[in-house]
């Protein structure tokens, strides 16, 4: 085979194969995902926003999840999906959280609320240990 038509195919394979590269999207562990989460620093539409101070998410086993970032800034429960790299808070207005990073202690999300992109970063809770043991 010619110079001339090497050249153009190596150059397509490597074009193809560095698109499905940027494609790919980070897996996270899911039982790091479960207990409660509470809001550190959240962001809308690029700038730091206080007004979303209190927020907290609590994901459990049995997929479901609770928060209070609701029309009506009280806890609601709600069904959720996780694939490794994206939660899916189903219901009425299903909420599509993309994972930008999840630590044992740090989970950082971004979504799109009522065409309003958000970025939150919130902080594992550590549960309180229960006192009212008796000894």
């Amino acid at each position: 085979m010619s110079l001339n038509k090497l050249l153009p195919s190596l150059l397509f394979v490597l074009v193809i194969s560095a698109c499905e590269d940027d494609n790919k999207q980070p897996t996270f562990d899911k039982n790091l995902l479960f207990g409660k989460w509470e809001l550190q620093d959240a962001w809308r539409n690029g700038k730091k926003t206080e007004t979303l101070s209190g927020t907290y998410y609590e994901f459990s086993e049995d997929g479901k999840m609770k928060t209070n970032l609701t029309p009506t800034a009280t806890e609601e429960e709600f069904p959720y999906s996780f694939d490794g790299y994206q939660i899916v808070q189903k219901g009425e207005n299903e909420v599509v959280y993309k994972l930008d990073s999840l630590t044992e202690s740090v989970m950082a999300v971004s979504m799109v609320i009522q065409k309003f992109p958000f970025r939150l970063v919130l902080n594992k809770s550590i549960a309180e240990p229960d006192t009212t043991a008796v000894e």
